[in-house]
């Protein structure tokens, strides 16, 4: 029932709730008073509307009573809802509401103290601010101030360390002076004693001055003696050429010679079969690889090996004057050391014997030619299919060097040819060819073909790409350099032809043939040694016939 009536009376529980608590504007004071005192009078008329709804108040109903009287059971009404826990509710709600108007006016009465004493501080704060503020700006004048006098004094502080460093010179150079002068004293006192000296020896020299001019006179006529025997040497002595006159055709001579030797061991070891024998210089150490094949590889180290030993025959025998035995030129070599002077003037004698004696120099000459052929013949003979006809083959290369190397003879820087790896400038890696598997018909007319076509040489006094020392495997062709005056040390002598060494990354393919061959060495001696001990086997074992006849014996 309490349900139905608050239902029924909704619109004007709403309307109580909108005007329970009186609206004011924010920021003025509220009346806590007089919204309580209307908040009991909206419940007291919320309980009389629940107990009456449809009655009027002050009127009568059909039988003349009043409204109060016939509802006469209002009181009771009052009191039921009075314990119903809906108007506990709004009780506690009032409460509640009174409570929080309570402290809504402490917290208002606080916040305006606060907002004084805000305003108390902001006041003191702003006082505090200004007395700063005018304390600050009176201390930047000051540091302004200061900065000044601080500069001014170390303006005057420098000019005071200007002024101490001019009193400082000014006292080195009155220093120096009286240095100067004392040390001039010094100097006029040894000079008056020197004066004294020398007017003293003028006495003793005037003597020696006789004596002076008889032995000028004297010395003139040795001079003159001298310079008559020098005219007469002069008549056995041939002059030197200066090396840029003839260089680029000692170059060019040196390369054919070289490029010569290359095309014919070409043709002379391009050969399909078994050499006999290795020459001593590629099989010592350290080696060169040596196939017993007919591979590319293996005609390459052959070509390789022929141009060894013909380089040592060619520093041995040809690189060399005709007229100048083995120990003559060790001490010639010595004495381009010790006295360069000295050495030019015996290759001038020995070029005027050369020139004065033509067929002698000539005999000489070829036979120093013969024994380059037959050292490398002999050494090379076994290499080639006919080792008696190679020395007449090979005699023209040996002759063509020969030719070249008198050239040298007559230039003013001595030429030597050596092997020894001093400038990785001056050598470069041996030109192997590509060489096919077809072996010439006739060497001697491939020799033929090869020396009436046309040569290509390396450019003159250039080499090609260098090569370190741990590159290098085995020396092949020598460097023919020329010493420059006054040489101390190799960098500063001229390349003529450069060396040919055999470099170690062009002997892998040969190394790989050698090794190929090795492994199938060593698999045939294992079969032969299989096939033996089969063999060997098979005739201890006894035969049927004869274990029959043991046994029967037996």
């Amino acid at each position: 029932m309490q349900g139905d009536l608050i239902a029924n009376h909704g619109s004007y529980g709403q309307d109580w709730a909108a005007t329970a608590v009186p609206k004011y504007k924010k920021g003025s004071t509220p009346r806590p008073l007089l919204a309580r005192k209307c908040f009991t009078k909206r419940i007291t008329h919320f309980a009389v509307a629940m107990a009456a709804p449809n009655a009027k108040h002050h009127t009568k109903d059909e039988n003349g009573a009043t409204a109060d009287n016939a509802n006469g059971s209002t009181s009771d009404f009052a009191a039921r809802l009075s314990l119903s826990e809906s108007f506990q509710r709004v009780l506690q709600i009032d409460i509640e509401n009174r409570k929080l108007r309570e402290r809504n006016e402490k917290l208002e009465a606080t916040n305006d103290t606060n907002w004084a004493t805000i305003a108390n501080k902001r006041d003191a704060w702003a006082a505090e601010k200004g007395k700063l503020e005018r304390a600050l700006q009176h201390m930047r004048e000051e540091m302004k101030i200061l900065r000044e006098v601080k500069a001014k004094a170390s303006d005057q502080a420098e000019q005071i360390k200007a002024h101490e460093k001019r009193i400082l010179s000014q006292c080195e150079a009155i220093k120096k002076r009286d240095e100067d002068m004392a040390h001039q004293l010094t100097l006029y006192q040894n000079a008056k004693e020197e004066l004294a000296a020398e007017k003293t020896s003028a006495l003793a020299l005037s003597d020696s001055l006789l004596t002076a001019e008889k032995d000028l006179a004297r010395s003139k006529e040795e001079l003159e003696v001298a310079n008559d025997e020098l005219n007469d040497l002069a008549d056995f002595a041939a002059r030197l050429q200066p090396m840029n006159q003839g260089k680029e055709q000692i170059q060019e001579a040196l390369a054919n010679t070289f490029n010569q030797f290359l095309q014919f061991f070409v043709s002379e070891m391009s050969f399909d079969g078994k050499p006999g024998a290795y020459p001593t210089a590629a099989t010592e150490e350290p080696s060169i690889p040596l196939p017993e094949s007919n591979t590319p590889a293996s005609k390459q180290m052959r070509i390789v090996a022929a141009l060894i030993v013909s380089g040592k025959a060619m520093v041995k025998h040809i690189f060399r004057h005709a007229l100048v035995s083995d120990d003559l030129d060790r001490v010639l070599n010595q004495l381009a050391v010790t006295d360069p002077d000295h050495e030019s003037y015996v290759r001038e004698v020995l070029l005027k014997l050369h020139q004065m004696h033509p067929d002698e120099q000539k005999a000489a000459q070829m036979a120093k030619v013969d024994r380059a052929v037959k050292d490398i013949a002999d050494q090379l003979g076994p290499m080639v299919p006919r080792p008696t006809e190679f020395g007449s083959r090979l005699k023209p290369c040996c002759e063509m060097a020969a030719k070249a190397w008198d050239l040298t003879l007559g230039m003013e820087n001595k030429v030597d040819a050596h092997f020894r790896f001093q400038m990785p400038a001056f050598w470069c890696p041996v030109p192997l060819e590509e060489i096919t598997d077809q072996s010439p018909a006739d060497p001697a007319s491939d020799s033929n073909a090869q020396a009436d076509a046309p040569q290509q040489p390396l450019p003159p006094g250039e080499a090609g790409p260098s090569v370190s020392i741990d590159e290098v495997l085995k020396m092949v062709w020598p460097v023919v350099i020329a010493h420059l005056p006054d040489a101390d040390e190799p960098a500063e002598s001229e390349m003529l032809s450069c060396g040919y060494v055999l470099a170690r990354a062009q002997c892998r393919a040969a190394k790989d043939d050698v090794t190929r061959e090795q492994s199938t060495y060593k698999k045939t001696r294992l079969e032969s040694r299989r096939q033996s001990e089969k063999k060997r086997r098979s005739s201890v074992a006894p035969s049927p016939a004869r274990a029959a006849v043991v046994t029967s014996a037996a």
